[in-house]
């Protein structure tokens, strides 16, 4: 189906062609032709298609690093209703300094009533980023974000209900606010929410505790390339208490965490590999994972 859309030139159908060879199947993905349909989509007006491209551009991924380009084909996104793209260019010129343009872009953003730009709008307020640091805005503002679903907006009021603080501000401590929006932001496949709800469910100390649950959102954060939770998932296939025990599980999200997980997981890793726990013994790879742990 999709090569039939190629013939005919759909910009969807060339776009999803460039996803297809940046995260499919291992065997069929090649940056280069995942660039190459991605840039057909972007000159035939798609607006997502032309954000990739600009990402692209940006970080130097299968084309010549050029900031120019980057910034031309994100603001091409954004010009034809991109909203990802308004936050893109608003968070740029933040860190550029160009408050304007930046103002301008975020402003954008929330006329289409996009989380992203509503929460980068609230850090504006809570750090004083071009503006005069306004706690009560900020937090108004992140929960407008989190209104419209932005992930780590719930992330962040879920714990500061939690906490009965944001930043100088108090506010009522509140378990059922904290549930709602760790919730609300699970929904949003923000995978923070995902490990600290599953941790209150597991602990049981805070909210009813649900144990098996617990480990399924953990597992779920995990899943999303949390690595707190895949070193958590990994220790619990290891001591295989309140899961079957099984040790190339627990090598697998040890490996996932890899050096995002940080000392500790590097330090599990090094120890599977020393003594071949879910995978062959391999003193190359050990040494490998052990450099990282020195100070």
């Amino acid at each position: 189906m999709l090569s039939i859309f190629r013939r005919k030139g759909v910009p969807f159908a060339l776009r999803s062609l460039g996803q297809y060879h940046l995260f499919g199947y291992a065997e069929c993905r090649d940056k280069f032709k995942a660039v190459e349909y991605v840039k057909k989509a972007a000159l035939l007006g798609n607006s997502y298609a032309q954000m990739d491209l600009g990402l692209y551009y940006f970080i130097g991924f299968g084309v010549k690093k050029n900031e120019s380009k980057g910034l031309y084909w994100t603001t091409r996104a954004a010009h034809n209703g991109c909203t990802e793209a308004m936050e893109s260019l608003g968070r740029r010129f933040l860190m550029d300094g160009k408050y304007d343009k930046a103002h301008y872009w975020l402003s954008e953003g929330i006329k289409h009533n996009y989380g992203g730009c509503y929460y980068a709008v609230a850090l504006e307020n809570l750090h004083g980023i071009g503006c005069e640091i306004n706690i009560e805005k900020g937090w108004n503002l992140l929960c407008l974000a989190a209104d419209h679903n932005y992930g780590f907006a719930c992330y962040l009021l879920a714990e500061a209900y939690r906490l009965g603080e944001f930043k100088s501000m108090k506010i009522k401590r509140d378990m059922n606010c904290c549930a709602y929006y760790l919730q609300k932001g699970i929904k949003a496949l923000n995978d923070d929410c995902m490990l600290l709800y599953g941790q209150l469910l597991f602990v049981g100390t805070e909210i009813s505790q649900d144990i098996s649950k617990g480990i399924h959102y953990i597992h779920m954060a995990a899943q999303n390339g949390n690595p707190k939770a895949q070193i958590i998932m990994s220790g619990l296939f290891f001591e295989g208490k309140l899961v079957e025990k099984d040790d190339v599980k627990a090598f697998y999200w040890i490996r996932k965490a890899g050096t995002r997980g940080g000392r500790p997981a590097l330090r599990q890793l090094a120890y599977f590999y020393e003594e071949g726990i879910g995978v062959a013994k391999h003193p190359i790879k050990q040494k490998k994972s052990g450099k990282y742990m020195t100070y």
